[in-house]
């Protein structure tokens, strides 16, 4: 129960659904940056063409024909599936590969299976990638550390994609991201991104306190921390944050209340769930 008086709550939800196999997934639909609208009127830049079908090279299971539009044949590779290009430069911006096929339960009936190939590294305007519900995990299991030279990236979404250790330190280095979606444990470097507007945390597998580097996110728009394993009372430093519109801190064991810092905004949350 609150404390204060907070009258702009749209939807006050007491329960959310458990995903199994630990999948990072939200239980309301996330804030996206947007693509650009509008035709593309400038064909893609080769160097960058030869590196996504070098990507394509990576996958060794399509069973939805996700990049049968990649090949030789169709030169402008901004009209691949799944790709979005700078309408002016022709410079590759988005990168939207995830399995929208699910199961019941959210599981991915339909992944690319493969790995993650460096030649990512040619698409230095990429802003957007999205790669989530795919197995593409390859040999080492590991999140690949070359992503963090990605810099100009807003969006990641790596969820759902069963990695096996820890998220690398690289990925601090992106200064610019907005928006980060994945699975895995939690290191220190995660208090560099200072820029994300949505953070989604939820099935982890996260013990102990509300980390404590979620403090330097002040921009925080959505926070989602649900069915992770954290106790011990909600931090002060939550109700400080004025731009949260979502707070999902359900299937958890916190106790206490959302602190008063934030009465006297208004508005406040949009969307508030605390069951535990």
């Amino acid at each position: 129960m609150l404390r204060c008086s907070v009258t702009s709550f749209l939807l006050l939800l007491l329960s959310s659904t458990t995903f199994s196999h630990g999948l990072s997934l939200a239980t309301h639909a996330p804030w996206q940056p947007q693509p650009p609208a509008g035709s593309n009127t400038a064909s893609c830049i080769r160097e960058e063409r030869d590196a996504l079908l070098a990507f394509k090279q990576g996958i060794t299971s399509d069973p939805e024909g996700d990049l049968a539009s990649w090949n030789e044949d169709q030169e402008d590779c901004c009209r691949w599936r799944g790709v979005r290009c700078s309408n002016t430069t022709g410079h590759v911006l988005k990168l939207r590969l995830r399995d929208t096929h699910a199961d019941p339960y959210g599981d991915p009936i339909t992944p690319l299976v493969g790995q993650i190939s460096q030649s990512l590294l040619a698409l230095e305007r990429l802003e957007y990638l999205d790669l989530s519900s795919n197995h593409l995990e390859g040999t080492t299991g590991r999140i690949p550390e070359f992503l963090g030279s990605l810099k100009n990236l807003k969006y990641l979404n790596l969820s759902g994609i069963m990695f096996s250790d820890k998220v690398p330190s690289q990925l601090g280095n992106l200064s610019n991201l907005q928006y980060l979606d994945l699975s895995g444990a939690l290191p220190k470097v995660m208090e560099q991104l200072t820029n994300l507007v949505v953070l989604d945390l939820s099935g982890n597998n996260i013990t102990g306190p509300v980390p404590a580097f979620i403090r330097s996110m002040a921009g925080l728009v959505l926070l989602d921390l649900s069915s992770n394993k954290m106790e011990g009372p909600i931090p002060k430093f939550i109700g400080q944050f004025t731009s949260l519109r979502t707070l999902d801190l359900s299937n958890n064991h916190l106790n206490g209340s959302v602190p008063e810092e934030p009465c006297g905004y208004v508005p406040w949350f949009a969307i508030f769930v605390m069951s535990n």
